[in-house]
């Protein structure tokens, strides 16, 4: 996209051990043996070093199978290598807990991209016990950093993006200050995005380059709309598929990310490829078209972000690649 708030930020951001033998004791001659004062030898026995036992880490969530490189608790589910995630709000509450396995690329898919340099990023996790959840390999995404890469154009999920999160702020477009201010502070980490989540509370989302939207894929049966818990079942908008997801938001992490739960009636390995990047897509652009999450949907503009997050126009790379396990 080649609006001027962003190039002004662009401009902004260019400023062993060995063994040891041991000897039999030599034994005593017939003269020792006749003396009187002669005192035999102890029979030599071998000392037996027990061998230590490993203490258990009365941590070690229940499940576990190890830890990976950075000495996370990990355990395999289906070939997948699945962690321990719990997220809470800045009161110490949890918002979820529970075996994941990450499915967009380390950092996630950045709603906003610069290049090298990527902003409100959108992470999509999937529950260990999510039906056909390790068909879905990975999402990654191509940084735009020359004119045939992916992202950051104006056919680009940037590109249609961020004007909507313009509008959502109430930022005018031709309020060239107060767009340069916003662009600031989401590249400083403490942009704002003010919510209702499913269950009615108002709070803050943070929009950075470390904090956006999480998404975690869970079982449909585990998510079941009922009085008082906010969750939304819907359709998808598309003529010849018509599939049924459940979504809640749950609320905003301490770390200042919009944390969603949703899960999908059709097992992973039957959605298409656009219903794959709306998994990811949802929560962003739910929250960015309102502020109240008492009802969520697949509106139109996530429809939107679906086919631009795919090469469209001039995009000669998918904003969101879609990888599947074989």
């Amino acid at each position: 996209m080649k609006q001027t708030s962003l190039l002004l930020l662009l401009s902004i951001f260019l400023a062993s051990c060995a063994n040891v033998a041991t000897s039999a004791p030599a034994a005593p001659d017939s003269s020792a043996l006749a003396d009187s004062t002669f005192t035999p030898l102890p029979t030599e026995t071998q000392t037996v070093v027990p061998t230590p036992t490993e203490t258990p880490d009365p941590n070690m969530p229940l499940g576990e199978t190890g830890k990976d490189a950075e000495g996370k608790y990990v355990k395999m589910e289906n070939g997948d290598i699945a962690r321990k995630v719990k997220y809470k709000n800045s009161a110490g509450e949890i918002l979820y807990e529970g075996w994941a396995v990450e499915k967009t690329q380390k950092g996630g898919i950045p709603l906003w991209d610069f290049g090298n340099v990527n902003l409100i990023p959108l992470s999509l996790f999937v529950a260990y016990d999510v039906p056909e959840g390790r068909s879905i390999e990975s999402l990654s995404h191509q940084d735009n950093i020359n004119p045939e890469g992916g992202g950051g154009g104006a056919d680009s999920l940037t590109g249609l993006a961020i004007p909507q999160l313009f509008i959502r702020k109430n930022i005018s477009r031709q309020d060239q200050a107060e767009m340069t201010k916003f662009n600031i502070e989401v590249f400083n980490g403490v942009a704002t995005l003010p919510l209702v989540t499913s269950t009615g509370e108002s709070v803050e989302g943070i929009l950075g380059p470390d904090t956006g939207f999480i998404t975690i894929v869970v079982p449909y049966d585990s998510l079941v709309p009922a009085e008082g818990n906010g969750v939304s079942e819907w359709l998808d908008p598309y003529p010849t598929s018509r599939r049924s997801f459940r979504s809640v938001v749950l609320g905003v992490d301490k770390a200042g990310n919009v944390i969603e739960l949703l899960a999908s009636e059709t097992p992973l390995n039957e959605l298409p490829d656009n219903l794959v990047r709306a998994l990811a897509l949802h929560l962003a652009a739910n929250v960015i078209q309102k502020e109240d999450q008492t009802t969520q949907g697949f509106p139109t503009v996530l429809q939107s972000y679906v086919k631009y997050a795919d090469a469209s126009g001039d995009e000669k790379v998918p904003d969101i690649i879609i990888t599947r396990s074989p």
